[in-house]
């Protein structure tokens, strides 16, 4: 074991220094593991508005063909396209559609907004971790260097000979 002595201090160093190295690649993957979520919650946002947009099309084409349907049934009753009552239905089966469609709309937007919101969110949390890593990282490295230094004293070229130790 005596021989091993002169080693501990360049093993030590080497513990710190992985140690360090080890803390920023972990911070470096948090970085990436961020980004890569708020790419995926972008991408969902989006889907979300576009099945908004379909589901809007779909109540504006139910509308439209409800609206038809009246203005047949109208039609075939007797009374003409003009009817004070059949125009009264047809306008609010048009009005109920495109409030349909609007808050169909509505609704995605906020889905979007939700998984935006949510993406970013995660990327600062991530971004914290990140920093909080980093700045371990380099407290690990200077707690390395200090306890080699308390316990090997410092001392420059030649200090481990002033201790009878040879090199």
């Amino acid at each position: 074991m005596a021989a091993l002595a002169p080693l501990l201090p360049y093993v030590g160093a080497a513990g710190g220094i992985l140690s360090f190295m080890g803390q920023r690649q972990q911070a470096a993957a948090y970085k990436t593991q961020a980004a890569q979520e708020q790419r995926i919650a972008n991408m969902q946002a989006m889907q979300e508005v576009a099945a908004g947009q379909q589901t809007a099309m779909e109540d504006q084409r139910r509308a439209a063909l409800m609206s038809s349907r009246a203005l047949a049934v109208s039609a075939a009753s007797g009374a003409g396209a003009g009817d004070p009552t059949a125009v009264r239905i047809m306008s609010n089966i048009t009005q109920q559609g495109a409030y349909n469609a609007a808050v169909d709309t509505y609704n995605a937007e906020e889905k979007a907004n939700i998984l935006r919101m949510t993406g970013k969110a995660d990327t600062n949390i991530a971004a914290e971790k990140s920093n909080a890593l980093n700045v371990s990282s380099y407290g690990s490295l200077f707690d390395t260097a200090s306890s080699l230094y308390s316990r090997f004293g410092g001392g420059g070229p030649g200090y481990m000979m002033d201790q009878g130790i040879e090199g």
